[in-house]
C-alpha cells in the first residue's frame, strides 16, 4: 500500500477506465496533495489531454507555488507547439 510505483499504475488505470477522482486519491495516499496533482497532470500530458493535464498543474502551483517540477511541465506544455494543436484539437 505504501508503494509510489504500485500507486501510480493504479491511477493510471482507473484514469483510463474514467474515474479520475479515484486516480488521485491513490496518488495521495503516497505524495502530498501538490505533488498527487502534479502526477495526475502527468498522466493526462502523457494522454496528450493538456487542457486538463494544465488545470492539474495550476492546482498543484496553488496547493505549492514552490514545485518547480509543476512550473516546469506548465511553462512546457503553454510552449510547446505539440500543446497547442492538441489544445485546439481537444477543443
Amino acid at each position: 500500500p505504501s508503494n509510489k510505483t504500485y500507486r501510480q499504475k493504479l491511477a493510471a488505470v482507473l484514469l483510463d477506465q474514467g474515474n479520475a477522482t479515484a486516480a488521485l486519491q491513490e496518488m495521495q495516499q503516497v505524495e502530498t496533495p501538490a505533488m498527487a496533482n502534479y502526477q495526475m497532470a502527468y498522466l493526462y500530458a502523457s494522454r496528450k489531454n493538456i487542457p486538463v493535464a494544465q488545470q492539474y498543474l495550476q492546482s498543484a502551483l496553488q496547493i505549492d507555488p514552490n514545485l518547480q517540477p509543476a512550473r516546469d511541465m506548465l511553462s512546457s506544455l503553454q510552449n510547446s507547439r505539440f500543446a497547442q494543436q492538441a489544445y485546439g484539437s481537444y477543443q
